[in-house]
This record gives structure tokens, C-alpha cells and sequence, in this order.
């Protein structure tokens, strides 16, 4: 397992089993979530790719990951505490994520990398132990969070740990999100690994026939029977468009059978 199986089996727990803080249209808001990553799953790496979550492998979101993201002061600084501090028994370093100024006024999401180091004179297996803590403010945990993993395993955390003084790949990556929510207009991104039957007669069984269930179902009903071209905004409009490319025409699901799941839930 990889770190995408793992993300995916987050995101599958906090959609069906965590309470909501709140709903708001076809989002659910949950509170207080945290995910640990073993160190050898963080090390086999994402196997989806920006095209998997409907950005452009070739496109700009990456640019903007590492402009937003990756702040080249705070990492320099902790490089050289990292060295200073290589012989001491504990220590522990805040790495600031806050890069170029954004517009918005709620900030970004990703807040500040943690690493730290417990030398094996003081750990309980007599083996050296680093982790690694990345805060959040808040993220959507499919097509946002899906990209962050990426850049977080391939461009900022490598660039933290560059001429490491340990030496030592990360035995642990732990994530908190005070707040993060899941939006049913993804819901395509999460069903290229997850069986949408499947997942929605479980959020069925442990939710209820709730108006969030039937908002889920509903997103699914419109992904298989609308045009791409019929909706008014980009967003829906590209969704519906990757729905038929990744799922549809690729045999990814069985339109009919899912169909008709979604007709008999209609009716009871």
C-alpha cells in the first residue's frame, strides 16, 4: 500500500463514519481530523497523478504549490538549525509553509512543517526516530488534498530534508486539519478507487437516508445522465467531462448497473 490507497481509505472513513461539524449544500464539514502516515507507505510515493484529481499533468498547478507553499528563508533557517543541532538527544523545528502573499483573506491552508529528531540515546528501541507534522488550516480532501500529497512528497518535503544531517528517511508522517470537508462535486475523482455501490449503500447504513446521502446520490445520478456541456459552471462542466473520460467510456464503472442501484434508492 502506497500513499495513495492510504489517503484513500482517510478520506472513505471521514465521509461515511465522522460526525459533521455542519453541511452546506453538497459539502460535509468535519472537525479535528488527523491521519499518520507509516514511514515506509510515505516512501513508495503517490501513484495517482495531477490528471487523476482533473488538473493538467503538464499545467500550473504544481507553479502554484511551490509558489504558495515553499518558503525558501524558513527552510534555509531550519537546514542549518538541523545541523547545529544534529547531536542533541531531542529537537524539533518549525518550517513556516507561508510563500508568496495570497489575495484571499482567509489565508493558506497548508500552515507550517514540523520535523523532528530523537537521537537513538534516548529512544525506547535504541533507534533513531524522525517524524514529520504538517498543519493544516483547513483543505478539501479529494482534488485539493490529492495535489498537496503530491507536492508535499515530491518537491517540499524532500527540499526540507536535503542535506539531512541524519541521513534518515522519515519514520512517520503525521497531518491535522482543525477543519476539512468533502464535496459530492468530486465525488468522480473518489470513485476512480472506490466502488460507488458500494460506498453508498455503507453511508447509507451508517448514516441514514439523510440529505447529505441523497445529495451524494444525486451528484453520482447527474455524472451518468447530464451532458457535460449542459451545466453552466467550469467546475461542474470539467467534473461532468472527466466523469465520462475517467469513468464512463474507460469501464472504470458500469453505468447501468449504477443506474439502476440509484433508481431503486429513488423510489424507496
Amino acid at each position: 500500500m502506497g500513499v495513495t490507497e492510504s489517503w484513500m481509505g482517510f478520506v472513505y472513513r471521514s465521509i461515511v463514519y465522522e460526525p459533521a461539524a455542519s453541511h452546506a449544500q453538497e459539502r460535509k464539514f468535519m472537525e479535528g481530523l488527523s491521519w499518520k502516515i507509516p514511514g515506509p507507505v510515505w516512501k513508495k510515493g503517490c501513484k495517482h497523478k495531477l490528471s487523476n484529481l482533473g488538473y493538467s499533468d503538464t499545467g500550473t498547478k504544481m507553479s502554484q504549490l511551490k509558489r504558495d507553499y515553499i518558503n525558501h528563508d524558513s527552510i534555509m533557517e531550519a537546514r542549518e538549525a538541523f545541523k547545529t543541532r544534529k547531536d542533541q538527544s531531542v529537537t524539533s523545528w518549525c518550517i513556516s509553509t507561508i510563500g508568496a502573499v495570497k489575495t484571499n483573506a482567509q489565508g493558506h491552508c497548508i500552515r507550517n512543517v514540523i520535523v523532528s529528531y530523537h537521537s537513538p540515546r534516548v529512544t525506547e528501541s535504541k533507534e533513531p526516530r524522525l517524524t514529520i507534522d504538517i498543519l493544516y488550516r483547513t483543505t478539501e480532501l479529494l482534488r485539493k488534498f490529492g495535489a498537496d500529497l503530491i507536492f508535499l512528497g515530491e518537491e517540499l518535503i524532500p527540499e526540507i530534508l536535503e542535506d539531512s544531517p541524519w541521513e534518515k528517511e522519515p519514520d512517520e508522517i503525521r497531518m491535522y486539519f482543525p477543519s476539512c470537508f468533502f464535496s459530492a462535486l468530486f465525488i468522480p475523482v473518489f470513485y476512480q478507487y472506490v466502488n460507488p455501490i458500494r460506498f453508498l449503500k455503507q453511508l447509507k447504513e451508517v448514516q441514514g437516508n439523510t440529505i447529505f446521502y441523497r445529495r451524494c446520490l444525486y451528484r453520482t445520478k447527474t455524472l451518468l445522465e447530464k451532458e457535460p456541456d449542459s451545466y453552466k459552471f467550469a467546475s461542474r462542466r470539467n467534473m461532468a467531462e472527466f466523469a465520462q473520460n475517467r469513468l464512463i467510456l474507460s469501464g472504470k464503472i458500469d453505468k447501468q448497473k449504477v443506474q439502476g442501484f440509484i433508481r431503486k434508492e429513488e423510489t424507496s
